[in-house]
């Protein structure tokens, strides 16, 4: 029996009850309601995949943005403008260093990161966001 980690039988607190996760709730400042893809907002256009509108050029817009199809088809240069995603992306980091194999005689650090982990996970994806 190792010094560092209690007896296999007795790591971790065990798995959360589906009752325990579903009373649980991740709260976020701005939610919108009944988005496609997810519960957020997301402010004015931006980098996506659905097109918001073409607009002619105007000196400062990004090039990366001309669409070529739209220019070739008017023979002036067009900007697309997407809509955002409005899905939230949700890290989370696990420290998996040695430190983490500290824990008591009943659970480990990293036991208990683990279902914190899974915990934070099925949340953000209940709320229609991706991790």
């Amino acid at each position: 029996m190792s010094l560092l980690a209690p007896p296999p039988a007795s790591q971790g607190p065990g798995p959360l009850s589906p009752s325990v996760v579903e009373a649980l709730d991740l709260a976020f400042v701005k939610r919108g309601g009944g988005m496609a893809h997810g519960d957020h907002v997301a402010a004015g256009v931006g980098l996506g995949t659905e097109i918001a509108q073409l607009r002619p050029y105007q000196p400062g817009d990004d090039i990366r943005r001309i669409d070529p199809s739209a220019s070739a088809r008017t023979g002036i240069p067009h900007v697309r403008e997407e809509v955002p995603e409005r899905q939230l992306t949700t890290w989370i980091v696990l420290d998996v260093s040695p430190s983490m194999a500290f824990g008591t005689a009943d659970r480990l650090k990293s036991d208990v990161a683990g279902g914190l982990v899974e915990v934070l996970g099925r949340l953000a994806v209940r709320r229609g966001g991706r991790v």
